[in-house]
């Protein structure tokens, strides 16, 4: 996007009282993703969450530092009390951190995609391990989503999260002690 484009999106999105966006800064104040609050219920005390990590920086423990550190605010000072997410079904690494934050699955989903998004997943091998989660449909294909949910209860338990070293859960230490930044 340019950055006219980009301006107009952030506008947009940070206008609508049911969504909010909220930078991810590594330990050294570097900015390398986000996450994001949508159909927010303030009544209700619930939100549907979406997240999103620089490329170079998934598979390191960034997302689950991300979300211990986030679930601080968002359980505490914000006052919410669930937080909902969909995930495709397909993508293991993104369930794997959901897990580890205590999420709990809920339920599932089909949703409808253009074939362009994912051209080849019927016919190359290399897909043969996710095409499970994938059907035709008449508009193009559908994807399998799973439906996850946390609780106020969720975020003790991620506190204290398993089988992290001690330089992650510095970090998460760190994140949830600093100021979570509203982009």
């Amino acid at each position: 996007m340019s950055s006219r484009e980009r301006d107009l999106w952030f506008l947009d999105r940070s206008a609508a009282s049911s969504y909010r966006m909220f930078a991810i800064d590594d330990i050294h104040g570097d900015m390398i993703g986000w996450i994001t609050l949508r159909n927010i219920n303030l009544e209700a005390g619930t939100s549907v969450l979406g997240i999103a990590l620089h490329p170079a920086k998934m598979g390191q423990g960034c997302g689950t530092d991300a979300m211990v550190a986030f679930f601080e605010s968002y359980f505490g000072s914000m006052g919410f009390k669930e937080m909902w997410l969909d995930v495709a079904a397909f993508n293991a690494r993104a369930m794997r951190c959901y897990e580890k934050c205590g999420f709990r699955y809920v339920g599932q989903h089909w949703t409808e995609h253009p074939t362009s998004l994912f051209p080849s997943v019927f016919s190359d091998p290399r897909y043969r391990e996710v095409v499970q989660y994938f059907r035709r449909s008449l508009l193009g294909m559908e994807v399998l989503y799973y439906d996850m949910v946390a609780d106020r209860s969720t975020f003790v338990r991620a506190k204290g999260v398993e089988g992290r070293d001690e330089r992650a859960a510095e970090r998460v230490e760190r994140a949830a002690t600093r100021r979570v930044a509203r982009w």
